[in-house]
């Protein structure tokens, strides 16, 4: 069957007519479950004209095999002489192609957080196990103007590890810049599932988004006194300049202490 939606359509050699409280199934191979059950008088759902009886779908699913299962007598000639039915799982079988994409399930980094590594490992997971199509692309993009700071071919076996259907991408070389937003685009296409339906591309910049860490600590840029200097006052403050905006840590002090034997004055 080409579509999970197409009606199952069953052609006898001459007309006939539905019986009452007979019922005519779709079963799933896998597990014999009814995914269809109609009573051969339920119009709404079995449409008889002449010798063709038309079973409604309702949409099943794809990449799944099925068969049809008749009672005997759920059909009669215009004389009442009953068909036999169909009870065997192999008699009337047919199959629903993959034709569902694959899609991301999760993503690390997570969309929208903050990251301690300026050379993150990106791992996306999709539904069901995938592979590379060549000429397809992933971009690490910066935020702030969309330049590209790294772009993996989905084949580059280099950087890009697929594992079922989980995909890595490692590069030790990426050297992101800190306090700043990136976001990744991948292209439509470039990862397929094994019936090579393609997943759909990731090119909101919004979808999955983070941003580097300030990792660079502190550093002391001069002060007042400056180091060895003879002050005029004994109240003047001490005053330090750092090479960024500083806050205070809990239970941590600043102390002053005489050099001669390093008692702490303040």
């Amino acid at each position: 069957v080409a579509s999970k939606s197409d009606s199952v359509v069953l052609t006898f050699s001459e007309s006939v007519k539905a019986a009452a409280s007979k019922h005519v199934r779709v079963r799933r191979v896998a597990d014999d479950v009814a995914v269809i059950d109609y009573l051969t008088t339920d119009t709404a759902h079995v449409t008889i004209q002449d010798k063709t009886v038309t079973i409604a779908n309702p949409g099943i699913a794809d990449a799944t095999g099925y068969y049809v299962e008749v009672e005997a007598g759920a059909f009669t000639d215009l004389s009442n002489n009953a068909y036999a039915g169909i009870t065997s799982k192999t008699a009337l079988t047919f199959s629903i192609p993959d034709i569902t994409a694959p899609t991301v399930t999760t993503l690390s980094p997570q969309n929208g957080v903050t990251i301690q590594q300026l050379s993150p490992t990106l791992i996306f997971t999709f539904n069901e196990n995938v592979q590379a199509a060549a000429g397809k692309a992933i971009t690490v993009r910066r935020a702030s103007d969309d330049t590209a700071e790294a772009t993996y071919q989905a084949d580059d076996t280099a950087h890009v590890t697929i594992n079922g259907g989980q995909v890595s991408i490692q590069d030790a070389s990426l050297n992101l810049a800190e306090q700043t937003g990136y976001y990744i685009e991948i292209d439509s296409g470039a990862f397929t599932d094994v019936a090579l339906n393609p997943a759909p591309a990731i090119t909101d910049r919004t979808a999955w988004s983070f941003i580097t860490a300030d990792l660079t600590a502190p550093t002391l840029t001069g002060s007042t006194p400056a180091n060895q200097a003879t002050v005029e006052s004994k109240t003047d403050p001490v005053v330090l300049s750092f090479s960024e905006s500083m806050k205070a840590a809990a239970s941590k002090h600043v102390r002053v202490k005489s050099v001669a034997d390093d008692v702490a004055v303040i």
